[in-house]
């Protein structure tokens, strides 16, 4: 197997198989050991197996964040769930902006932001990507409480403006701001599924990184992607949902 990847297709079960790569300094997609070359639409990614540790760690976090927010969910493993990537014409993963319909979508890693989450984070300000003008919205949430369990309901509001940068997110029945480790629950604008996202707040605005939880004898580890504000899924997953 040479380093980049690319000996693949000598062997008949990568013959159909789409993987990423580190080629020199850059990402690659590759089907059936070809690097692609088609820069007109993403390739549905699932195996990120022979990326370096960190941007294999990256890679997973925006597969699990996908899979949870995107319409059609994934009912089985997390690792089959395909992540769609898009590229420049010599295959390597696209970064920066880019126009999709009438929207213009910000893209990491070949991973478009606004279909991994309602918030995007842009140097110090966040902005809410379901929508095109300024307007508001109030959610349904669950706070975790000191045992354990998401059981502290109240109806959290937040506003955006025309640039869609966000306010702060505030508690409808006290008038404060929400603080705290929630479960958000609301119909998701373009289909009206009901959607249950997780995300942590801290005077009415958004925390990122890692927050350690203890309930009695134990704590609970969260870690809250900075670019999304959504909780990491695929750790929430492994290490808390199947341990259930």
């Amino acid at each position: 197997m040479d380093s980049d990847g690319r000996c693949f297709y000598k062997n008949p079960a990568y013959s159909d198989s789409i993987f990423m790569v580190r080629i020199g300094k850059k990402l690659y997609v590759m089907k059936g050991g070809e690097i692609v070359k088609d820069s007109t639409k993403a390739y549905e990614v699932s195996d990120f197996s022979r990326l370096p540790k960190a941007e294999l760690a990256v890679l997973e976090k925006y597969q699990g964040q996908h899979c949870i927010y995107s319409p059609i969910r994934y009912t089985g493993e997390l690792e089959d769930y395909n992540l769609p990537i898009y590229v420049n014409d010599d295959g390597s993963v696209f970064e920066g902006t880019m126009n999709r319909g009438e929207s213009v979508v910000h893209i990491k890693y070949g991973v478009c932001l606004e279909d991994l989450s309602p918030f995007r984070r842009e140097g110090k300000e966040w902005y809410y990507t379901a929508a095109t003008e300024a307007g508001s919205m109030a959610w349904e949430t669950y706070t975790l409480n000191n045992r354990g369990s998401y059981s502290i309901k109240r109806t959290m509001t937040f506003s955006w403006d025309n640039n869609m940068k966000l306010g702060k997110f505030m508690d409808a029945s006290t008038g404060k701001p929400v603080s705290g480790d929630c479960i958000c629950c609301y119909d998701a604008p373009s289909t009206g599924e009901k959607m249950e996202l997780y995300f942590c707040f801290k005077d009415g605005k958004l925390v990122t990184g890692k927050r350690v939880f203890r309930v009695a004898s134990r704590s609970i580890t969260f870690y809250y992607e900075p670019d999304t504000g959504a909780i990491d899924y695929m750790d929430f997953y492994r290490n808390i949902i199947k341990n259930l």
